[in-house]
């Protein structure tokens, strides 16, 4: 509704005030919400599902055409689109091998990176389809997007390019919980000793 994108716009503006590097923001399951408050409030980049999927939110048809046309309508093609090929707690409905969704995902849209999730947040994604679709898009950023902990980091950095984490940085690594300030820097101490 109207009034949880404004509220949604408040709150990120808010959050970012005086922030110095890129972020992102989303409003779940909705591409053209997410678009329209990342223009909004300066973000550099949003989460986006194509295609058919059918989960715990019920059936979503998303069209990249109409999505990308949105896009340019508003004036936000800076804001970058990362494009889930396994959306959290949802299937695609296409059964087609995962490289070839991943290649016509890329040509048809253009994705600034492609992201692999495990089954829901805190899940791990499954590194062998994140290296399958590395493998299918060499020149494109891939993603790690669920499921990433401080322990599995070597082996997620090996497989992908970038990781979004959120649970594992809360506390008891639980969702819902607030961030742990203690985890979160443990987390960044180690993607830095990883990256040297």
């Amino acid at each position: 509704p109207k009034e949880t994108v404004a509220l949604f716009s408040h709150v990120v503006t808010e959050l970012t005030r005086g922030l110095d590097v890129p972020f992102g923001c989303g409003l779940r399951i909705d591409p053209r919400a997410s678009l329209a408050v990342a223009r909004a409030v300066g973000a550099a980049f949003v989460r986006v599902t194509y295609g058919v999927t059918a989960g715990t939110f019920g059936l979503s048809a998303e069209s990249p055409g109409e999505i990308l046309r949105y896009r340019e309508r508003i004036g936000a093609r800076n804001v970058q689109m990362f494009v889930n090929l396994s959306p959290h707690f949802a299937t695609s409905l296409d059964t087609r091998p995962i490289a070839e969704i991943a290649r016509t995902s890329y040509a048809t849209t253009q994705a600034d990176a492609i992201q692999v999730h495990g089954a829901g947040a805190g899940a791990a994604a499954d590194l062998d389809v994140v290296r399958e679709v590395r493998r299918a898009l060499p020149n494109v950023p891939v993603i790690v997007a669920s499921g990433v902990k401080v322990e599995t980091l070597p082996q997620v950095l090996e497989a992908g390019d970038a990781v979004i984490v959120g649970s594992s940085l809360k506390q008891g690594g639980e969702t819902w919980n607030p961030i742990d300030p203690e985890r979160a820097r443990a987390f960044m101490r180690r993607v830095r000793e990883i990256r040297g």
